[in-house]
């Protein structure tokens, strides 16, 4: 098991070493989110890239609090037998805003039964410095992955994108 989940860590790494590649940066400015640029193609080709494909393109939404919403699938190419990656960035108005969102999903996949994997946490986080803040859980009846986070992204809008990356079984 822990070979399984040591490759769909993996997985997302080369995901995420995708977004770093794409120029993703860091800051602690904040402005609105809302309004008709669509940035589903932004997204798409920030997760491209080395060996991650799109299996399910990003596609735009507004949620409840008139936050834009992407959600996309994601898998690594150079691993065929690797399940997909359903990945959601919601674009907030705020640190504030994602931190809050941050939180709230934390406390719901634990309470869900997701044990957090500090050193997944770590690892990711030194690989991609310009994450604010990272929470990796395990479930542990299904061993699926669940990966929160939240950064500033000066090239949507710009903003703080709050994302979950919810991967396949581990076991």
């Amino acid at each position: 098991m822990e070979k399984k989940l040591l490759a769909a860590t993996i997985i997302v790494l080369v995901i995420v070493a995708s977004l770093s590649i794409a120029g993703c940066t860091s800051s602690s400015n904040s402005s609105s989110t809302q309004g008709s640029t669509d940035y589903s193609s932004y997204f798409n080709k920030f997760y491209t890239g080395g060996n991650a494909i799109m299996t399910q393109p990003f596609t735009k939404s507004t949620n409840d609090r008139g936050d834009d919403v992407y959600k996309g699938i994601a898998r690594n190419s150079s691993l065929p037998e690797s399940a997909g990656m359903t990945i959601v960035a919601e674009l907030t108005n705020s640190q504030d805003a994602a931190m809050s969102l941050y939180n709230q999903t934390v406390a719901q996949k634990i309470n869900e039964g997701f044990s957090a994997r500090p050193d997944y946490a770590a690892a990711y986080k030194a690989e991609f410095p310009y994450v604010t803040e990272v929470w990796v859980g395990v479930s542990q009846q299904t061993g699926q992955q669940f990966y929160v986070l939240y950064y500033y992204d000066s090239n949507v809008s710009p903003s703080w994108v709050f994302t979950t990356e919810a991967g396949g079984a581990a076991s």
